[in-house]
């Protein structure tokens, strides 16, 4: 496999990085008590990792869409715990803490640089602004015909097992020369804020150091090794803590929500929260190994992949998913669809022709089909501003 800087992918990195913005106000809803128990602090962090098999907290009760939006709004300028895991839920307005595990063992590789035909490993619709993102959310707006799903190790199919996945593009970075890379100007920084739903089941930050160094340079202490034989080049990765979450079906695709922040204003942590239907959130803060991300991120990929290692989530015939990646720039014009990916995994869909009206969210967003029918249109993808 060679490595991420190879074929399209890096021409992407924006050559401008315009200046920051402030994140929006606080909401301010009548007849809602701000009131805020204290926080258990006798939870573990995670320097403090618990084993991966901890259960997480049932979800809540279900609620209507709108009373939980505004509750969602409300819970985000409660202040959360930090350097820890914890999760929240409707319609309590506080943050548990709860003890974090250790992430996987296995990386979410970078694209190769030569695209196919199916989503992923470099193809893929994203979301890219002329300023720069400060969050964005990833979800499916609509999801017909899905069944079943499965990734293939070892020649066996193994069921519901998949990856969200919420990426950056590759951006320049401080972190290069700061973290020791020998060719810092030639180095880039990547984020993933993933939900794994099989190894183990939780949501995580995977941060890479792509073309770190050449073959026989050392990655920085705890981050792990890749090298790339074709490029000579070193890329280095390392994971945060992991939240453990409920086990989401590929049936209940709809009812999921992806998250990943930057640090921004007194915000000093990127983070990445999964939001369970009308119920519940679970929040896990990052290292924030790259502390200019909120000055770099102008784009953001967001689909369903197979969980790790280059692998394919394969849905049955038939399968339609439309997926929604909003993103909170600070403008309320309609971020540009971009035509490339970021990340190695993939599924068996492609992409078709979407819908131009779809109805609106609080902030910028693309919305784009992929299907595995057998009546497959031309690609496009539609933008609507907030």
């Amino acid at each position: 496999m060679s490595g991420p800087a190879s074929g399209m992918l890096r021409s992407a990195i924006p050559a401008l990085v315009l200046k920051s913005k402030s994140l929006c106000g606080t909401l301010a809803l009548t007849g809602i008590s701000l009131a805020v128990l204290a926080l258990n602090a006798s939870c573990a962090g995670p320097t403090q990792m618990a084993p991966a098999a901890v259960s997480a907290p049932v979800p809540a009760r279900l609620t209507t869409e709108a009373p939980f939006e505004s509750w969602r709004l409300m819970i985000q300028q409660v202040p959360k715990p930090r350097n820890t895991c914890a999760t929240a839920r409707y319609p309590e307005l506080q943050w548990h803490e709860i003890p974090c595990a250790k992430p996987p063992n296995d990386p979410l590789l970078p694209a190769r640089g030569m695209r196919g035909a199916m989503v992923g490993d470099g193809t893929d619709f994203t979301a890219m602004v002329r300023g720069h993102v400060t969050f964005a959310v990833g979800e499916f707006q609509d999801v017909t015909g899905v069944k079943s799903e499965y990734v293939e190790k070892r020649k066996h199919h193994i069921a519901n097992v998949y990856s969200l996945q919420l990426n950056t593009q590759f951006f320049s970075t401080e972190s290069c020369a700061s973290l020791g890379s020998p060719d810092p100007k030639n180095c880039f920084g990547w984020e993933q804020f993933a939900y794994d739903s099989g190894r183990p089941v939780g949501v995580f930050i995977e941060y890479w150091l792509a073309d770190f160094g050449p073959g026989g340079t050392k990655c920085p202490s705890h981050w792990h090794k890749l090298f790339a034989k074709t490029q000579n080049e070193v890329d280095c990765w390392i994971n945060s803590a992991l939240i453990p979450t409920p086990v989401i079906p590929i049936t209940s695709l709809k009812t999921l929500r992806l998250l990943g922040s930057s640090a921004y204003s007194s915000r000093s942590q990127d983070f990445a929260e999964l939001i369970i239907g009308n119920s519940s959130i679970y929040y896990v803060a990052g290292q924030n190994w790259f502390p200019d991300l909120d000055v770099q991120w102008q784009t953001a990929e967001f689909n369903i992949f197979g969980d790790c290692c280059g692998d394919q989530a394969t849905f049955n015939a038939g399968s339609t998913i439309d997926v929604r990646t909003e993103v909170d720039s600070g403008k309320t014009m309609a971020p540009t669809c971009g035509s490339q990916g970021f990340t190695a995994e993939s599924n068996n869909l492609f992409l078709t022709k979407t819908p131009s009206k779809w109805p609106k969210t609080q902030y910028p967003s693309i919305i784009f089909a992929e299907t595995n029918n057998a009546e497959r249109a031309k690609a496009s993808c539609a933008t609507e501003g907030s």
